[in-house]
C-alpha cells in the first residue's frame, strides 16, 4: 500500500494549510483522532500588565509575544488552534516536536524580555496532554474537543511563570524525555492532583524551563563554554532564537 497522510496529519501539514486553506469540516461533521499533543499557554499577570502599561502599550507586547509563538509552533509542525485574550491552544504531531517548539519559543521570549523592564516582560505557564480528541469545525476554523483537550487545558492551570506543566502520559513518551533531559537543568516535580471535572487524582509533572528574575532562582549547573543546554539543543536542531 503506497504511503498515505491521516487527516490528522494533513491538517498540521503546512503546504496542506497553504494551498486548500479553504477545505474543511461541515459544520455537522466531525472526525475522531486518536492521539493529538495539546498545548496551551497564558501570560503569567496579564490583567496587572494592562492595567499598568494602558490597554495598548500591553496589546502590542501581548502580539510580540503571538508572533514569537505562532513561528515557534509552526516551525515544528505544530498547528495553532486559537488564542483565548493572551492564551494559545495549539497542537501537534508530536510530544517531542511540542517540547522542540517550547524551547525555541521560550528561548526567544527570554532575549525579548533582556531588552525590556520586568514590568514590560512576557512570561508564560504551559501546560501539555496528549490523548484523543475530536476534530471539528467551528467558526471556519478546524478546534478540538474532548476530555483530553480539557485535561490539557486543566494542567496548564498548575504551572508557574516560566513552567511547563504534563501529563504522564507525555512523560511516558521517551522522545519527549530526551528533550527534557537535555533542557531541564533543575529537579522535575512531581504531583498527585485532582483537576476539576476529571474522575480521580492525576499525575502531574512540572519542570521549570525559564524563571524569572524577581523569584528565587533554583539550583542550575553553569555551562562551561557560555552556551547553556537550551542554546546547545537549539543548535542542534540548526536552529537559533531570532533577534
Amino acid at each position: 500500500m503506497p504511503p498515505r497522510l491521516t487527516g490528522l496529519h494533513l491538517s498540521h501539514h503546512p503546504v496542506f494549510r497553504l494551498l486548500f486553506r479553504d477545505q474543511v469540516l461541515s459544520d455537522r461533521e466531525q472526525m475522531l483522532i486518536s492521539s493529538v499533543t495539546t498545548m496551551f499557554t497564558d501570560i503569567t499577570g496579564s490583567t496587572q500588565m494592562y492595567e499598568n502599561l494602558g490597554d495598548a502599550v500591553a496589546y502590542n507586547i501581548v502580539r510580540d509575544h503571538f508572533t514569537i509563538l505562532f513561528a515557534s509552533i509552526e516551525q515544528h509542525g505544530g498547528r495553532v488552534i486559537k488564542t483565548i485574550g493572551d492564551a494559545v491552544m495549539a497542537s501537534f504531531m508530536s510530544n517531542e516536536r511540542a517540547m522542540q517548539a517550547i524551547v525555541q519559543f521560550l528561548e526567544e521570549l527570554k532575549q525579548y524580555n533582556e531588552t525590556r523592564q520586568i514590568h514590560e516582560q512576557v512570561w508564560l505557564k504551559i501546560g501539555l496532554h496528549r490523548g484523543p480528541a475530536i476534530l471539528v469545525n467551528l467558526n471556519d476554523r478546524l478546534d478540538y474537543f474532548g476530555s483530553s483537550v480539557n485535561k490539557a487545558a486543566r494542567i496548564q492551570g498548575l504551572a508557574r511563570s516560566g513552567e511547563v506543566t504534563f501529563s504522564e502520559q507525555v512523560y511516558r513518551d521517551e522522545a519527549f524525555r530526551r528533550v527534557l533531559d537535555v533542557i531541564c537543568q533543575t529537579k522535575l516535580e512531581r504531583l498527585q492532583v485532582n483537576l476539576k471535572g476529571l474522575e480521580g487524582e492525576q499525575t502531574i509533572f512540572r519542570a521549570c524551563l525559564l524563571p524569572r528574575p524577581d523569584e528565587p532562582q533554583p539550583q542550575t549547573v553553569q555551562p562551561a563554554n557560555g552556551a547553556s543546554p537550551v542554546q546547545r539543543f537549539l543548535q542542534g536542531l540548526g536552529l537559533g532564537a531570532r533577534r
